[in-house]
């Protein structure tokens, strides 16, 4: 029997989430020196081209999130702070005290009885309120593809948000 879920009623502002933004910005700027003839620099066309590839598919992926998305909730099963490259510490909260920096969320979640444990990289500001472990956060998933996902209450600023 499949599991019945609320759908993800979400603003289309969402859309213009962090990372869209920042590749639509170097996209613009990369485009600068083309356009007052400065052609030996004309290599930012190689970049424009992947800024471009990478600005869609993170559109496509959010927008596939929001059309097929429901809302689920998950457990946090960890918390890791990031110090070099490969090296975390186990943390038990995340708050406000603590420094901003990375930090990766292991989270827990189940669709249609199936179990997923996924790893979330967020740079965390301190604006984002607390997160502890076995906590529970509201995840937008894509039922079709369980593994295509959103932590809500990271990549969803709480002004754009309207979940019913």
């Amino acid at each position: 029997m499949e599991q019945k879920f609320p759908k993800a009623g979400v603003s289309k502002l969402f859309l213009l989430d962090f990372h869209f933004r920042m590749f639509s910005i170097f996209f613009i700027i990369s485009l600068l020196p083309v356009l007052f003839g400065i052609y030996f620099l004309a290599i930012t066309s190689v970049l424009n081209i992947a800024t471009l590839v990478l600005c869609l598919y993170r559109y496509n992926y959010i927008n596939n999130c929001l059309k097929h998305g429901v809302v689920i909730n998950g457990k946090i099963i960890k918390i890791l702070r990031q110090l070099r490259k490969s090296h975390y510490i186990e943390i038990d909260e995340l708050n406000n005290e603590k420094m901003e920096g990375l930090y990766i969320l292991e989270v827990f979640y189940s669709v249609n009885s199936e179990e997923y444990k996924i790893k979330t990289p967020i740079t965390y500001l301190r604006t984002m309120g607390n997160f502890y472990v076995e906590q529970e956060v509201e995840i937008l998933v894509n039922p079709k593809k369980p593994k295509r996902y959103i932590v809500k209450s990271i990549w969803v600023p709480q002004d754009y948000i309207s979940i019913s």
